[in-house]
C-alpha cells in the first residue's frame, strides 16, 4: 500500500547528533533518561494515529503492535534494573495505560519471557518484573522446557502468574534449528550423509517421537525426489549442546539430544535419480515431533566436509555449499 504521491530530497542538514561531555553515547541513546522514553512513545503514537486514519489491514496492524511490544517498549523494560525508583514508577504507569489498546492476541505471539514481563507490568508488580529481567540476563540459559501433549512449557521460577504464560510452543516452532553435517561419503554409488538436526530446548531422547522425511529439491524448477533418512543415536550431541546442569555430575545435561543424529543414503545409480533434470538441488529434511513440524535445508558450518564429484552414467554430480552453508548438488 503506497500513500506518497511524490518524493522530495533536501540538501539541508536537518538532523544533528549531540554528544554530552565525558560520554561516548549520543543523547538519543540515553534510554535511562525518562525523556528519551517519552520521545520514543510519542513517535509510536504518531504512527498509531496514522494507522487509525489510513490503514485498515489487520495484518499490518498486528505487525505494528508486535514490533512495539517486541522491540520498542521491550528495549526500555530491559533497562529497568539500571534506573531509579522514580523512573520505574513513571514508566510502569505510562506503559500500563498505553498497552490497554493493544489486542491480547498480539501478546500471545511474544516469547514467553516477554509475555511474563508484560504480565507484571500490567499488574504493577515491580519486584517480580525486576526478578524476570535479572533471570533473563543471568539464568535463562539453564531454563528447562517440558512437553505436555503437543505443547511446550518453560519451567520458569516465577510465582503468582497463570501457567499459560509459560507456554513456548510457538517460539520453539519459530526458533533456529541446529543443523550440521558430520560426514559425506560415496561408496559403490551410494551417497551417505551423517549429521544431526535438533531444536534447542526440545528433548530428542525418544526415537519413537521423532519422524524424519527427506527429499531432493531442484531449486530451479521445484522437481522433487524422496530419499531415505533415519534417526541415529549419538550421545555426543547431548554432551556438546545439552547445557551443563549446575550441581549435577559433569556428564549430565539439562537437554537430551541423543536421537538428533541422522543418516541419509542416496543411490546415485537409481533410475529415479538418473531421471532427474540437470540443475542445482538441495536436501530438505522434514522434522516432526509432537507439537513441532519444520522443513530444514541440510547445511553445515564446516564447509570442508565435502565429497569429490561423482559420474553416474550420463550425470556428473558435484557438491558444494552456498553462502549460508546449505549443501548443494550440482547435476550436469
Amino acid at each position: 500500500m503506497l500513500f506518497r504521491s511524490s518524493t522530495t530530497i533536501l540538501k539541508d542538514v536537518v538532523y544533528y547528533w549531540r554528544v554530552r561531555e565525558g560520554l561516548t553515547k549520543s543523547t538519543t541513546q540515553q534510554r535511562a533518561d525518562i525523556n528519551n522514553f517519552l520521545d520514543r512513545l510519542y513517535c509510536l503514537k504518531v504512527v498509531d494515529k496514522f494507522f487509525e486514519e489510513n490503514v485498515q489491514d489487520e495484518t499490518c496492524r498486528y505487525f505494528k503492535y508486535f514490533k512495539w511490544l517486541d522491540l520498542d517498549l521491550k528495549l526500555y523494560i530491559n533497562l529497568l534494573d539500571t534506573v531509579d525508583e522514580n523512573y520505574i514508577n513513571q514508566f510502569i504507569a505510562i506503559v500500563q495505560e498505553y498497552i490497554k489498546n493493544i489486542p491480547k492476541y498480539v501478546f500471545d505471539d511474544l516469547m514467553a519471557i516477554n509475555r511474563i514481563k508484560y504480565y507484571f507490568v500490567e499488574k504493577g508488580d515491580v519486584k517480580s518484573l525486576l526478578q524476570v529481567i535479572d533471570y533473563e540476563k543471568n539464568k535463562i540459559g539453564n531454563l528447562k522446557v517440558c512437553r505436555k501433549g503437543d505443547k511446550f512449557f518453560g519451567k520458569f521460577p516465577f510465582k503468582g502468574i497463570p501457567y499459560k504464560y509459560f507456554e513456548m510452543t510457538k517460539e520453539l516452532n519459530n526458533s533456529f534449528e541446529v543443523s550440521e553435517i558430520d560426514k559425506i561419503n560415496i561408496s559403490e554409488g551410494i551417497l551417505d550423509i551423517n549429521g544431526y538436526i535438533f531444536i534447542r530446548r526440545v528433548n530428542f531422547d525418544n526415537k519413537d517421537k521423532i519422524n524424519l522425511k527427506a527429499k531432493l529439491v531442484n531449486i530451479c524448477n521445484g522437481n522433487e525426489l524422496e530419499i531415505n533418512i533415519k534417526s541415529i543415536k549419538n550421545p555426543y550431541i547431548t554432551q556438546k549442546f545439552g547445557v551443563r546442569a549446575k550441581f549435577y555430575k559433569l556428564k549430565n545435561r539439562i537437554y537430551n539430544y541423543d536421537w538428533a543424529g541422522y543418516n541419509i543414503n542416496i543411490d546415485l545409480n537409481n533410475p529415479k535419480f538418473l531421471k532427474l533434470n540437470t540443475g542445482i538441488y538441495k536436501i530438505i529434511v522434514t522434522l516432526q515431533i509432537p507439537g513441532i513440524k519444520r522443513d530444514i535445508i541440510l547445511s553445515s558450518s564446516n564447509k570442508k566436509i565435502i565429497q569429490k564429484p561423482y559420474l553416474a552414467y550420463y550425470h556428473n554430480i558435484s557438491f558444494d555449499y552456498n553462502g549460508v552453508g546449505n549443501l548443494c548438488f550440482f547435476v550436469t
